[in-house]
């Protein structure tokens, strides 16, 4: 039985739905926010290989404050940029994380703290309506 097929058993299809539901927009506003600080920055979001984020300043991976990555998991994210180059944009960053300010501060953009702000909902709205025209087309 696979991992979908016990939830379903034990959820039933309603609470499985919802949380793929869920799950895609999360996917959608990682995505949304690598955009925004990319470009906010100067930057690129990554291609295959690449850290998730490309600046001036080199490599940054960029995670949620809901990420329950391992240790394994955080290690390889580090191995990829470097120590404090892993931007967690919202909640308060876990051990050895920058916040989506510090990123913005470490590039000197003027007054990091409302942008961030700022940033974080144009992320948002993009996710939403990415998620609405999904759903309208699937």
């Amino acid at each position: 039985m696979s991992s979908r097929e016990a939830a379903l058993a034990v959820f039933g299809p309603e609470m499985v739905d919802a949380y793929e539901r869920v799950k895609r927009f999360y996917t959608r506003y990682g995505r949304a926010l690598e955009r925004v600080f990319a470009g906010a920055v100067g930057g690129r979001v990554g291609r295959r290989g690449e850290p998730d984020v490309v600046t001036p300043l080199g490599g940054f991976e960029f995670c949620a404050s809901s990420n329950t990555k391992n240790a394994a998991g955080n290690a390889a994210q580090v191995a990829r940029v470097g120590v404090g180059r892993v931007v967690q944009v919202s909640g308060r960053p876990a051990r050895g994380r920058i916040t989506g300010v510090a990123f913005l501060a470490l590039h000197g953009v003027d007054e990091p703290e409302l942008v961030a702000g700022e940033l974080e909902l144009l992320a948002l709205e993009l996710a939403r309506v990415d998620q609405l025209e999904l759903e309208l087309v699937g």
